[in-house]
Formats: C-alpha cells, structure tokens, sequence
C-alpha cells in the first residue's frame, strides 16, 4: 500500500529523470509505504511495518535522481529488515558498545546504498553518480556519520517497546 499523496508527488515532480518506473516499482514491491511529516533530520526511514517518507520534504529539497535514489534506498532497508526480522533489528540497534553500534549501523547503509545503485541502474539504465552516495567506505565519511549514529545509539535498549517510542519519535 502506498499513500496517495507519495504516488500523486512523485508523479508531478518534474527532472532530469521520469519518475514513472519508481512509482511502477514501488507499486511491486509489496511494501507500505506512508507520507508522514518526519521530526529531526530523517526524511525517509524504513522499519518492520512500513517506509516513512517526509514526500514534501523530498520532493522540495531532492531532485529527481536523489528522491529516486533516496526512496530506493529505503526500500533496501525495508527488505533488509524483513529478512532479518524485527528481533534482529532492535538486537541490532541495541548493541552497547559504540563502536560495534556503529560498525553495524555503517554497515546497514551500504548495504542499501548499494541496493539502491542496483535498483536505480535497473529502472533507468544508467548510473546513480557514485560521489552523491554516502560513500561510507571512506574512512573520513564513516567518522562523519558517527554523529548521526550517536543519536539512534542507547534508544532502543533491547526493548520493542522503546522500539516502538523511536518510531514514535520521528513521527510528526
């Protein structure tokens, strides 16, 4: 299922590239997908029961290639969470050491970084520009995302619940 409002954004929004084989896919993915406005700096995030996109956040500040790419993104996390499940997950974001937490949260977005390269080539026969990517295997990229990393770090705590109040939290 995919909220109106992200199919109706995604079809008006105008660029170098024709969103049409994203909304197709998205549309197979057999994903949820759910416009909500997003607190704090995510503007997409995936979980165990839907993708969350900020769609007029994205939409204003990303150009067609980056919403594409950012969208897809999300949804190599989704199906990264389905496979390991949600108990893998808040086991995951509930290491205590910082430097694991982080390894294992690096670990993640290149993860779906490189799904969303896949998937981006796949529906538009050409490359995502690699320099646009997080570039996490870059040691001095990987220092720079710990700041981002130390605030999801300690929030869950091996608790669905807390789980649940971090999600919650994003939520606007």
């Amino acid at each position: 299922m995919i909220d109106e409002a992200i199919i109706t954004a995604l079809n008006e929004k105008q660029g170098a590239l024709d969103l049409t084989p994203l909304v197709d896919f998205l549309k197979c993915t057999g994903l949820t997908f759910r416009d909500r406005r997003l607190v704090g700096y995510p503007i997409g995030f995936a979980m165990h029961d839907a993708i969350y996109l900020d769609i007029k956040r994205l939409t204003t500040y990303a150009n067609s290639m980056m919403l594409s790419y950012i969208i897809l993104h999300e949804v190599g996390h989704a199906k990264r969470i389905a496979k390991l499940g949600k108990a893998n997950v808040i086991n995951m974001l509930s290491i205590k050491d910082f430097d694991e937490f982080c390894a294992s949260v690096i670990s993640e977005e290149v993860i779906a970084d490189r799904y969303s390269s896949f998937v981006y080539y796949a529906l538009n026969k050409r490359l995502f520009p690699k320099e646009a990517t997080q570039q996490l295997h870059l040691e001095h990229n990987k220092i720079k995302y710990r700041t981002v990393a130390k605030q999801l770090h300690g929030l869950v705590d091996g608790s669905e619940a807390k789980y649940e109040q971090m999600i919650n939290e994003f939520l606007g």
